[in-house]
């Protein structure tokens, strides 16, 4: 063990160097067989320290193949490294990955490595469904109410490996990013649907956890991604999203099956990802109503943390979606908001949360002002200096 971890420590003060990277690059074949090696090593490891290395390495095997392809020429016929704030229209897409086959594709090899790590520690992402948890790994992870918890370290490690999917569309060509999407937001679904998932007793809140917050940050990745949105790509790439809140919206109905229900707050924080990125697929009637009734329920729910959440998020759907895709959230959303305002309760807050509630329902009124048509802003006035007042 201690010469893997000397050797995978070596490999990563190795490409420190922008020279080794530059010189890896040259031979795409070295990077197929590194991730190999990384595969193998965290499948066939339970220390927590190797499969981070092994992370970390494939990590800078990314920012090879991304180096590779952020290449320009200077005035003098120089080949020198792009900023990386560079626009990606002047970037050369010569060597992006087109045909995605196992054993020759770079991006197939990083897939593997991290198909092989989310399966370790979310052992259900296997769709072979022949992973066991080992007894290290069952030492190293908690149990909450009956439910599977990784702990803190097994957490980062998940989390890491979603991080570095982001940038795999972007090694790709427009057809080989259409190639790969779909096991992106396969294994992306399958962390939120592991790790979200709790008794109907538990009001804990799991979305603040690093696994779940990597998989949301990546599902906004993949919706504001530039393939998103290229002729090349767009179409395939909408009906792939499309399945994704499919299968979100999907874990919201079916997630109270034996006692178990999924996190409130994460899902409504899913949706909300895809209302904000994707107009044109919210819009349709089979994902508007029940995204909706997912904000209702939770508007409703007897936490007032869970409420809280509800109504921040509800509040960022009013402010920073396109109006025409806010506008049934508001109707069916704002009369509630404004009603639990008039209620007696609100004027004597139990505690920091429930004035946190108020407080937050306040603004997000206050939001819909701005919203309003100028001719119905004096009505609206009224009604929001009446809650302050009170």
């Amino acid at each position: 063990l201690d010469c893997v971890i000397a050797c995978l420590q070596s490999l990563y003060t190795i490409f420190d160097s922008s020279w080794a990277r530059k010189t890896m690059s040259k031979t795409k074949e070295l990077l197929v067989e590194l991730c190999n090696v990384l595969y193998r090593q965290i499948l066939t490891r339970d220390s927590l320290e190797v499969q981070l290395l092994c992370i970390e390495v494939m990590k800078q095997s990314i920012m090879i193949a991304r180096d590779s392809l952020q290449v320009d020429v200077d005035s003098n016929g120089n080949d020198v490294a792009a900023d990386n704030n560079k626009d990606e229209d002047k970037v050369s897409n010569s060597e992006a990955e087109h045909i995605i086959e196992p054993g020759k594709s770079h991006v197939y090899a990083v897939l593997e490595v991290t198909l092989c790590l989310l399966a370790r520690h979310c052992p259900e992402l296997n769709p072979s469904q022949t992973t066991r948890l080992t007894n290290d790994k069952m030492m190293s992870s908690q149990s909450t109410n009956g439910n599977f918890r990784l702990n803190d370290d097994n957490n980062m490690l998940v989390a890491l490996a979603l991080h570095a999917m982001e940038d795999l569309p972007g090694l790709c060509t427009p057809e080989g990013s259409v190639k790969i999407l779909p096991t992106i937001l396969y294994l992306t679904t399958g962390v939120i649907q592991e790790m979200a998932t709790k008794s109907i007793h538990d009001n804990t809140i799991l979305a603040n956890c690093a696994a779940i917050q990597a998989a949301l940050h990546l599902l906004k990745a993949m919706t504001v991604d530039k393939y998103a949105t290229d002729e090349k790509s767009v179409d395939e790439w909408r009906k792939f999203l499309q399945s994704a809140l499919a299968k979100i919206i999907d874990l919201t109905k079916t997630g109270s099956n034996d006692d178990k229900k999924m996190d409130e707050v994460t899902m409504m924080l899913a949706i909300a990802v895809f209302i904000l990125h994707t107009p044109r697929i919210v819009m349709m009637p089979t994902f508007q109503y029940p995204s909706i009734n997912l904000f209702r329920q939770s508007f409703q729910s007897e936490s007032n943390l869970v409420r809280l959440k509800c109504v921040q998020t509800i509040k960022s759907i009013f402010i920073a979606a396109e109006l025409k895709v806010a506008t049934p959230y508001i109707h069916a959303l704002a009369p509630r908001i404004i009603e639990n305002l008039f209620a007696d309760n609100t004027k004597t807050p139990k505690d920091e949360i429930e004035l946190a509630l108020i407080l937050e329902s306040i603004t997000t009124v206050d939001s819909l002002i701005t919203l309003a048509e100028p001719q119905n802003r004096k009505l609206k006035n009224k009604t929001f200096f009446y809650l302050i007042f009170r």
